[in-house]
Order: C-alpha cells, then structure tokens, then sequence
C-alpha cells in the first residue's frame, strides 16, 4: 500500500482512501466526517497515517508546487494546519 493511502477495516469489508485525491482541495469538513469513520472502524491507527501525510505535505512545501495562486496557495497551507491541529486534537478511544 502506498503512504498516500489508508485501509480503514469494518466487520464486513474494507475501503481503502487515495490522501491526496481526498485532500484536494482540503477540507476540515470532510476530515472531521473522516476522522469519524477511522474511529468506529477495526483500523483506528489510520489517523496517524492522516497526521503523517499532512505533516508531510506542509514540510515538504508540496502546496507551493502546484502552480496555484499566491492567495489559494496561502488558504491551502493554512487549511492543512488546521487539518493537521484536528487530526493531532483526536484522542482514539480503541
């Protein structure tokens, strides 16, 4: 499986979600609804994969790469650190 991408197991089956397919554009939205998902499922250690993958775009700077504007690439790079700071906020109850 490649680091761009999460298992998330249930009882009868599976679905495996594309990080950087999902995360464009980003939304804390989404995530939120993600982050529910990952901790009602058999596989609750994917929201590390989801910290790891926005740290990684931020360091990176993989944001400024895209050839956006200077204000899109701005409201990009302050989404994901608020999507990161969600994700890191989850305490997983499994």
């Amino acid at each position: 499986m490649s680091p761009n991408e999460i298992t998330i197991r249930y009882e009868k089956g599976e679905m495996i979600i594309r990080l950087e397919n999902f995360f464009n554009p980003p939304s804390i939205m989404r995530t939120r609804k993600l982050l529910k998902v990952i901790q009602s499922s058999y596989t609750p250690e994917a929201v590390n994969q989801i910290l790891s993958y926005t740290t990684d775009v931020l360091q990176n700077k993989r944001i400024e790469q895209m050839g956006l504007t200077e204000k899109q690439t701005k409201n990009r790079i302050d989404t994901f650190k608020k999507i990161s700071k969600e994700v890191s906020n989850v305490t997983l109850d499994k």
